[in-house]
């Protein structure tokens, strides 16, 4: 839960700040970081729900959306670059059905990578994340 709403926070503090740098001069741009941010934000809250929902102790099922794999990198990647960081993806082989924990974990991964490039280095920073699959 913890790399989910680090990453969110991080992609809408970046936006926001630059919202409110170029909100007066370039307005078509501010509309751009404030788009982000209600993305970002619809989508992390979707994501909590969802886990919350499983740690739910009451019999009212919870709508369940799959933990994010590696099939989202690219969404994940696109999200982060509407922060302005100039990512670099590239997963290289075929990456194989694999069970949906690890394929979360690799996720949340590279999401901890690029929030901690969005964090510590500045949204001006170019982040290449790199995956390589192989078959065991």
């Amino acid at each position: 839960m913890h790399d989910v709403i680090a990453h969110s926070i991080s992609v809408i503090s970046v936006q926001a700040a630059f919202g409110r740098l170029v909100a007066e001069d370039r307005p078509a741009e501010a509309r751009g970081a404030l788009e982000a941010i209600e993305t970002t934000g619809r989508e992390t809250l979707a994501e909590l729900r969802r886990m919350l929902g499983v740690l739910r102790e009451d019999s009212e099922a919870p709508e369940l959306a799959p933990a994010p794999g590696l099939a989202d990198l690219e969404r994940l990647a696109e999200r982060t670059r509407r922060a302005g960081l100039r990512v670099d993806l590239a997963v290289t082989g075929e990456v194989a059905p694999m069970p949906p924990g690890l394929a979360a974990a690799g996720y949340r991964i590279v999401q901890e990578a690029l929030t901690n490039v969005v964090k510590h280095a500045g949204a001006t920073t170019r982040a290449s994340p790199s995956v390589t699959a192989t078959a065991s």
